[in-house]
């Protein structure tokens, strides 16, 4: 389930957005497979790996996140929201 928010903007804004989220995924690091998955006898990298090797690069390049669970009809979702400077 995805929901987005959009807010009025002009092509330069968008432009500024996009090189600056371009210059953060460059700083991202892997997201280390730390947890084992008993039933599947594999590896996987949890929600807080995941954020840890993201989190900088973001910071760097003008990028807040911040997430928080919701329930719906369906089910507990964690709804993310990635905002920029």
């Amino acid at each position: 389930m995805t929901e987005e928010t959009t807010f009025p903007t002009d092509a330069n804004d968008d432009a500024v957005v996009y090189s600056a989220f371009v210059r953060a995924q460059r700083k991202f690091k892997k997201a280390l497979k730390k947890v084992e998955n008993t039933h599947l006898k594999s590896r996987y990298a949890d929600l807080s790996e995941c954020i840890d090797a993201v989190i900088d690069g973001l910071h760097d390049e003008g990028f807040g996140l911040t997430q928080w669970a919701e329930t719906k009809d369906n089910g507990v979702f964690v709804k993310t929201v990635i905002i920029h400077e």
